[in-house]
């Protein structure tokens, strides 16, 4: 039988991918992780891994330079990361529930009942043209 496999790296450029626990980290990056019982410094992230915390569960590969993050494995009963997809120009983020934006206390909720909340110290609203409120009832203080 003729295999149809292609070796994709002529030379032994990483060595094999594994399993590690974060052990210290620093603004969100895995500094040392623990790998088959034994502390490793990290040597680099892929560009997508998300802010880490201590015992964190990663993948990691091993290069000739060291251990690469290549991503941080779900937790236990851990949603999936929501979904972010660029369409004509905008950038649509969707959830179940709601989509909260926020700054510090202040925020911008979208809930899928419809509600939407503005929750800031100063809200302004700036238009060149008509600036429109519109609902059966509109409340002001």
């Amino acid at each position: 039988m003729k295999s149809n496999i292609c070796e994709l790296f002529k030379s032994a450029s990483i060595d094999h991918a594994a399993i590690a626990t974060v052990l210290d980290v620093e603004d969100g990056l895995a500094m040392v992780v623990e790998l088959g019982g034994t502390p490793c410094p990290v040597a680099d992230h892929l560009s997508h891994v998300e802010a880490l915390k201590e015992g964190d569960r990663i993948l990691t590969i091993r290069i000739p330079t060291g251990i690469v993050v290549a991503g941080r494995l779900r937790a236990g009963g851990e949603a999936a990361a929501p979904r972010l997809e660029e369409k004509d120009g905008r950038l649509l983020v969707e959830a179940p529930k709601s989509v909260r934006l926020q700054a510090g206390d202040n925020c911008i909720e979208v809930h899928a009942d419809g509600r939407i909340e503005l929750d800031g110290q100063q809200i302004t609203g700036l238009a060149e043209g008509r600036l429109r409120l519109q609902g059966s009832t509109i409340e002001l203080n």
